[in-house]
């Protein structure tokens, strides 16, 4: 049985919806304030699950791991972490929003915040090419933590865009979000080095 030809309608959905991922990729800033009235939730979810999987494949090969292995380790952990950062620097914005008499949802937030997720999508292949040359694995720790900063640096721009903050205000939100980590971070370390103690006496 033959399925009835796309309408003229859904077609010219797909069209637009094309173009704006390629206008979000040549002007990044436009095309999130175009999006900020009505954003797309699903592309975001999609880029979100996406980006998540190659995290956890590309930290799996670089371990020498098998790509189940790797997703049964690693996944559920990542999606937790990052799901976490996301809504906890969202609500720090709104919060600032709020005391700076400023406008914007935290739903609009966390989906952009998923969209800036995108540079993880180079994740996986730089991870391929590290664990087929080993000497390269410091290499790919290296851009790891440049896609991270590009991925925050999206973040800003998007409390920016939704929140109505200025560059100092998203930056002051951003930095509070990456000390309290850091914090939390020595804690646990500190914690695990006092058990380790312990059991060792």
């Amino acid at each position: 049985m033959m399925t009835d030809p796309e309408t003229p309608t859904a077609v010219g959905k797909k069209t637009a919806l094309l173009q704006e991922l390629q206008n979000y990729f040549i002007r990044r800033r436009k095309q999130l304030q175009d999006w900020d009235p009505a954003p797309p939730h699903i592309i975001g979810w999609m880029v979100f699950a996406l980006a998540t999987i190659e995290i956890s494949l590309g930290l799996g090969l670089l371990q020498g791991e098998s790509l189940r292995e790797a997703l049964s380790h690693r996944l559920g952990g990542i999606i937790f972490a990052v799901i976490v950062c996301e809504w906890i620097t969202t609500r720090i914005g709104s919060l600032a929003a709020v005391y700076f008499k400023k406008n914007g949802r935290q739903s609009t937030a966390l989906t952009f915040f998923h969209i800036g997720l995108i540079p993880y999508l180079l994740f996986l292949p730089i991870a391929f090419l590290a664990a087929l040359h080993g000497q390269l694995q410091g290499m790919a720790g290296l851009l790891f933590l440049l896609l991270t900063l590009q991925v925050l640096a999206n973040w800003r721009e998007s409390l920016e865009i939704v929140y109505e903050l200025s560059s100092l205000q998203s930056l002051i939100v951003l930095s509070s979000v990456v000390g309290l980590g850091l914090l939390i971070t020595v804690a646990l370390t500190y914690a695990a080095f006092v058990r380790i103690l312990t059991s060792a006496l």
